[in-house]
């Protein structure tokens, strides 16, 4: 939205307002606007400083806020941070609660990067190109030798290219009463992702390529609700109609390695990476879902209430199928069909996707509540059901350079979850009420590792009031998940090879013990108000009922019986928030909130890719990895009180976080395997304002902002634009590198009430 038109759409409103004043003696009005100037000065152009807001250069509009009291409705306007990339607009009316209206337009930016840059332009949409003359040159020797000759140079040309991108969301919606007991809504949203995006790619297996691709994807919402209640019964009905629309089908790219393509049927080139002149990849498909849901509650008795909660989802998506591969060389023979032409699209075995799938969430309860006593059951159901065309196809192309003759087939997962809980709270006490859940959930899938799960989960509640001004409230859990019926072919390519080690367990199915509990503790009385706040989490994952072997070969150091994968992980956390009033009005606040998490993993380096199966969980390649991240947030603000019409904040924020990856019990062949180092970022915020009052409608105040932020990342350290750490490795990367940086912000802004 431009300056000029949000400034006509202010003055609209005000004129508006004006006239509701004067029509209506009774009306009350009341705006508020603010503006100001703004200077900000910034040592590094490092995008952490406006990640997900604009601090703009210049003329600033905070915010405008008009309210509207009548006899007969309520209107309201809120708009905040006029003009900027985060700028939001709300806008609602009520007429006695008859019928309301409402309307929103919120911005959110998110960037990643200020100093990225690339050789590839998006000539036309979806399609990156580099300059002729790079190709043709690499192309006259594709040795990696030769590409590191050559490339430093042409990168020196390279352009600037920002990654961010901005949602938009408009929202709207308009609902009332049609009686007493019926109401009737609806709902709809418009939310729009637009800019560039870091995503990696690859034509061959050493040679990876980062484009600033371009984002132009929206988010369609609309849904109609139908309520009943009346003192005994509620009924609920609602439908809802998502669709999502991306205006790239897909991406291609050239290979700064080629200008022309080329195939030979059966030759092996999948690591260099110079057979196709482009590359092309598919984008998130549009599609949609039809959302349904049915929920009714009503009274057994004084003493009992029934609950039920029916959800409906259907989703859809028939795009249309890329070919095989975009390599115009690539001829191969199939099934004992000659010359059959990889870009073609006519030789696919189907032309769209024709995918769609069922999901049924169901939720029932019955509580009974009594005085001191109050229990219930509460049942719950899941299906989710692939109803998509299931397609085999002759094979497959690897990185647009090989045909694999190895047929491939879409399979349909499914997936149904049962649960039961029971539930029982108990004032034991006036002060004191204890509460226990008990669950248990069985899950059946298809085409996932473990075919059948159960679990079974306690749950302890506390809720203590000692004294009026004092709460706390705790819980603890524990529970076991057991995993049966491993499907060892989800972990196989063909007949006889392994795609990945079979000990490898997922966490979100696997065996699993977990222990969790969590406290917090309120408190005010007088001047000041406490909070405290505690947890702590452990998950130990087990194998399971099965052997985590290769069946196909003997157990040895080279097959192992061993578990692969997360192994265990742990959570803290801690906190506390205080606020205190002190003597004439100075007001006191601090706050401090700390996490951490630990991870254990068991991983396997498979270095010896011409076995037979590749993936054989060789004890000379394992090697466990331990992970660690940190997380401190500080705040400390002081207010004063009024002197002289004026007031003054004094704050001051810091939020710390370390990331640590350590290697251990390294294989025999890993044994000069080292830890990457540690990872480091902090950011302070020094802050002072003062406001003064000058009349009862105008206040004047000045604010200063100096933040100060740090980092220490290998990962993003000085990021060259050409990487590669082995020889044959030929990477052009965005050089998208972390920057510390120390920001100033100096603001002036003038409130007007009237």
């Amino acid at each position: 939205m431009t300056k000029q038109r949000v400034i006509t759409a202010v003055a609209g409103v005000l004129v508006g307002g004006f006239w509701a004043w004067t029509a209506q003696a009774e009306t009350k009005v009341s705006q508020e606007i603010e503006v100001g100037l703004q200077d900000v000065n910034i040592n590094n152009p490092e995008a952490k400083f406006e990640e997900y807001k604009d601090i703009p250069q210049g003329i600033v509009f905070p915010r405008y806020k008009l309210d509207v009291e009548a006899p007969t409705y309520e209107l309201s306007l809120d708009a905040k941070k006029v003009t900027q990339e985060d700028q939001s607009f709300d806008l609602s009316y009520d007429r006695n609660g008859k019928l309301s209206f409402t309307a929103g337009w919120d911005q959110t930016p998110h960037r990643w990067s200020n100093t990225s840059r690339t050789l590839y332009n998006e000539t036309s949409p979806g399609v990156y190109e580099i300059p002729d003359n790079i190709q043709a040159d690499l192309q006259t020797s594709t040795t990696t030798a030769y590409w590191w000759s050559k490339m430093p140079g042409y990168l020196a040309g390279a352009h600037e290219q920002d990654l961010m991108v901005r949602r938009d969301k408009l929202s709207a919606g308009i609902g009332g009463t049609l009686t007493e007991s019926i109401g009737l809504s609806f709902n709809f949203s418009q939310e729009k992702k637009f800019g560039n995006q870091l995503t990696p790619l690859a034509l061959g297996r050493n040679y990876l390529t980062e484009l600033a691709r371009s984002v132009d994807e929206t988010v369609y919402d609309s849904v109609v609700s139908f309520n009943y209640s009346q003192k005994a019964t509620t009924v609920g009905l609602t439908y809802g109609l998502n669709l999502y629309e991306n205006e790239k089908d897909s991406i291609t790219w050239d290979n700064s390695k080629k200008n022309t393509d080329w195939f030979v049927n059966g030759n092996t080139h999948t690591g260099a990476g110079t057979a196709s002149k482009q590359g092309r990849a598919a984008m998130q498909p549009d599609n949609l879902a039809h959302n349904a849901r049915l929920n009714v509650g009503f009274d057994l008795s004084s003493h009992s209430r029934f609950t039920a909660d029916v959800r409906y989802t259907r989703m859809e998506q028939n795009e249309t199928l890329l070919p095989y591969s975009i390599n115009s060389s690539m001829t191969f023979t199939s099934n004992g069909v000659t010359n059959i032409k990889a870009d073609d699209p006519s030789v696919l075995p189907s032309q769209d996707a024709e995918t769609a799938m069922d999901l049924w969430v169901q939720d029932y309860q019955l509580i009974n509540r009594f005085k001191v006593f109050s229990y219930g059951v509460k049942a719950r159901s899941e299906q989710l059901a692939s109803k998509s065309k299931e397609i085999t196809f002759a094979g497959h192309t690897v990185l647009d350079q090989e045909w694999n003759t190895t047929p491939e087939e879409t399979s349909r997962f499914s997936y149904r979850k049962h649960g039961l809980t029971g539930y029982m709270d108990w004032t034991v006490l006036r002060p004191l009420t204890l509460g226990v859940d008990y669950t248990k959930d069985f899950a059946h899938r298809t085409h996932r590792e473990y075919t059948e799960t159960t679990e079974d989960s306690w749950v302890g509640r506390l809720n203590y009031t000692p004294v009026s001004w004092v709460q706390m409230r705790g819980r603890y859990n524990n529970a076991y998940r057991n995993a049966k019926e491993f499907e060892i072919h989800d972990y196989m390519s063909n007949a006889t090879t392994f795609n990945e080690n079979p000990g490898i367990r997922r966490f979100d199915i696997g065996e699993r013990v977990r222990n969790a509990g969590d406290l917090k503790v309120d408190a005010w009385k007088g001047p000041v108000t406490l909070s405290l706040n505690g947890g702590l989490g452990h998950d130990k994952y087990k194998p399971g009922e099965e052997n985590l072997s290769n069946p196909r070969v003997a157990i040895s150091t080279s097959n192992q019986n061993k578990q692969y994968g997360l192994l265990e992980n742990r959570v803290a956390n801690a906190g506390v928030d205080l606020y205190c009033s002190l003597t004439g009005g100075i007001g006191i606040s601090t706050f401090y909130q700390y996490s951490q998490v630990r991870g254990v993993q068991r991983q396997n380096q498979n270095t010896t890719p011409g076995n037979s199966p590749v993936v054989n969980q060789d004890t000379a390649y394992d090697y466990t990895l331990n992970t660690n991240d940190r997380y401190d947030v500080v705040g400390v603000g002081l207010d004063t009180p009024p002197i002289l019409s004026t007031t003054f904040h004094l704050g001051y924020d810091l939020a710390y976080s370390r990331g640590v990856m350590e290697y251990s019990e390294l294989g025999s062949a890993l044994a000069a395997k080292k830890s990457v180092p540690e990872t480091v970022s902090s950011k302070q915020d020094y802050s002072i304002r003062g406001e003064y009052k000058a009349t009862k409608s105008l206040s004047l105040s000045l604010g200063y902002l100096f933040e100060l932020y740090n980092i220490k990342d290998f990962a993003q350290d000085n990021v060259p634009l050409a990487t590669g750490q082995a020889v044959s490795q030929t990477n052009v990367n965005l050089g998208d590198s972390s920057l510390d940086y120390k920001a100033h912000v100096i603001t002036f802004l003038t409130k007007y009430k009237f």
